[in-house]
């Protein structure tokens, strides 16, 4: 009797429960068991082809002045912000008067770095070292190293999505007789990315 009482309370106790789910996934139920939420990190991948940039100098005059100036740049934007450059100089210029006569061949490499602090305004360092004939020496054949040291700033305009102009303002602070630029410095070019 004791046994028929304990049976009928375990019978009435699982009737009255509701559903105890044992198996929920949709080969039993027939609905799909919602994924578990979990913070999926969504690696962000470094394109470098994405945040290639390319400018420097290039000019070219013919006449009683003859200047020539290739310089690419190319650069990456390790964030909106900061885009360090690297590039080659090469510059031929001369000028041919009655009697005179004045040439000079410069090469060299340099770097520089642009720290963004606004969408358009930048600041920028710099170092070039080039490779010049030495005006100071009897030797035509005499070549010096000269070294510049670059600080300055500038203004940036977007001219759609992958090139803007840009006007820089850069003063060497190693200025010598042999520099083969003067202070302030002024560069207007076009920046551009593929």
């Amino acid at each position: 009797m004791v046994m028929k009482k304990v049976l009928f309370v375990l019978v009435i106790w699982m009737v009255c429960i509701t559903t105890i789910p044992a198996q929920t996934d949709s080969v039993y139920t027939g609905n799909p068991q919602p994924k578990p939420r979990t913070q999926e990190k969504k690696e962000k991948v470094f394109n470098w082809r994405e945040r290639l940039v390319f400018g420097g100098n290039f000019g070219l005059s013919f006449g009683t002045v003859t200047y020539v100036d290739l310089s690419p740049l190319i650069g990456i934007k390790v964030t909106d912000k900061f885009v360090p450059s690297i590039g080659g100089i090469y510059t031929y210029y001369r000028y041919e008067a009655r009697n005179f006569l004045y040439s000079v061949n410069m090469y060299g490499a340099r770097v520089q770095a642009q720290y963004f602090f606004w969408p358009q305004l930048f600041g920028q360092v710099g170092y070039d070292f080039i490779n010049r004939n030495n005006p100071n020496s009897r030797n035509p054949n005499s070549r010096v190293n000269v070294e510049n040291y670059w600080i300055g700033g500038g203004y940036r305009q977007m001219l759609g999505s992958n090139a803007a102009l840009q006007l820089s303002v850069l003063y060497n602070l190693n200025q010598t007789e042999l520099s083969p630029y003067m202070n302030p410095n002024i560069y207007v070019g076009i920046i551009a990315g593929f």
